[in-house]
């Protein structure tokens, strides 16, 4: 009892259910991926194999999620330490180069891990927040966040899938500015000098190609 106590009831609650887990998962050998192995032409040892690297890719994916989570909070609060200093003297970027980790991809990680948090105060909490491509993540957290609703950010992280959520929300947006005529004149405005600046770009390469040519 007093064993029980030491460890704190969540921690022997977590520890029993890990041990029945194992057991289970020996005693039983099932497919945690509801798999029909009868769709392959396989032995019964391969089976046995193939469900046993089921629980292990399972279970290395979900300690991956936890590790990241980890990595992700350990970065956030180093920089929120260095952000309470003279940001001139660089003690971020000096501490980064220390342990090998880039400041940009540094930099994202606090932006994103920032997101994760800020949804987990409203009672989201989805890691998969975390898989967000870097385009997404600066512009939810950067200048153009208010470009986006409030419903719209919290239908992107609590989606199963953000990155699909966002890209989808991103295509919705988009087909909305279209429709004006004006928006409309002024994007193809934008592509009109964007095409031209290419075609002077390549008759000045053609030019200079032309007088080598010629000089050879």
């Amino acid at each position: 009892m007093k064993k029980k106590e030491k460890l704190g009831l969540n921690q022997f609650l977590s520890n029993a259910e890990t041990a029945k887990g194992s057991m289970q998962k020996f005693s039983d050998q099932t497919s945690i991926f509801d798999i029909d192995y009868s769709e392959f032409e396989i032995t019964n040892e391969e089976k046995e194999e193939l469900i046993d690297c089921e629980h292990n890719i399972s279970q290395h994916l979900q300690d991956i999620t936890k590790h990241t989570i980890y990595y992700y909070d350990a970065l956030y609060k180093a920089n929120k330490i260095f952000s309470s200093h003279d940001k001139t003297k660089g003690y971020w970027r000096k501490w980064l180069s220390k342990i090998n980790i880039l400041k940009d991809k540094a930099n994202m990680v606090v932006r994103k891990y920032a997101l994760y948090l800020e949804s987990k105060n409203k009672g989201i909490e989805n890691p998969q927040i975390l898989e967000l491509p870097e385009v997404a993540v600066k512009k939810l957290t950067g200048s153009e966040k208010d470009v986006f609703a409030e419903s719209e950010i919290i239908e992107i992280v609590s989606a199963s899938n953000p990155t699909k959520a966002f890209k989808n929300i991103e295509i919705k947006k988009n087909n909305e500015r279209m429709s004006s005529r004006e928006e409309r004149k002024n994007y193809l405005k934008k592509e009109l000098t964007r095409i031209e600046t290419k075609i002077k770009k390549l008759q000045e390469k053609k030019k200079k190609i032309k007088e080598e040519y010629k000089n050879l």
